[in-house]
């Protein structure tokens, strides 16, 4: 119990886990740092109402269309990539979570989530897609490659120089294109 205890404690993962109602029955120190709240704020509280009560466009989550509700009721084990989890405060943080039924003797006794925190990764996906659509209108020709030399995209400038369609340019070596 105590390895158990300490493997939770030492995560950077967010780890809680629930009853068969979805009530909170455990949470590791993660938890509390990425959401704000204390264990005793959260311990025997309804997971669902009290922080993945809404959806990321702020629409409100209906219990029932739950991963983590499917997890507890269902046995249905889930893997989700781009949810969000509430605040105490209530921001929301965006997260990568996995829930797991809890099985005893072959018997739902409730779930475990883990859960990431990937607002570093949305805030980099944000960047690129800033970044591609910059490309995408440049007026100059712009082809990126492999560092062997094989075009692994090309701008609409490029086509419209060129007369080569990003499929027949894609995967070529520049040198065997001719203009």
């Amino acid at each position: 119990e105590e390895r158990t205890r300490l493997i939770l404690d030492s995560s950077a993962e967010g780890i809680f886990g629930t009853d068969t109602e979805g009530q909170i029955t455990f949470v590791n120190p993660a938890v509390c740092r990425m959401l704000g709240f204390t264990a005793e704020e959260l311990i025997g509280k309804p997971s669902h109402a009290t922080f993945h009560h809404h959806r990321p466009d702020g629409s409100e989550y209906p219990m029932e269309e739950c991963p983590m509700f499917a997890a507890y009721k269902s046995g249905q084990a889930s893997r989700v990539d781009d949810e969000v989890l509430w605040r105490k405060d209530g921001t929301g943080v965006p997260v990568e979570y996995g829930a797991m039924p809890i099985l005893k003797d072959g018997v739902i006794v409730g779930s475990v989530v883990s859960f990431t925190d990937i607002t570093e990764r949305k805030r980099a996906e944000e960047e690129l897609l800033t970044q591609h659509s910059a490309l995408e209108s440049a007026a100059n020709a712009i082809v990126i490659t492999t560092n062997k030399g094989i075009i692994q995209w090309v701008n609409p400038a490029f086509t419209k120089l060129t007369g080569y369609t990003r499929e027949e340019a894609v995967g070529q070596n520049p040198r065997v294109l001719k203009s």
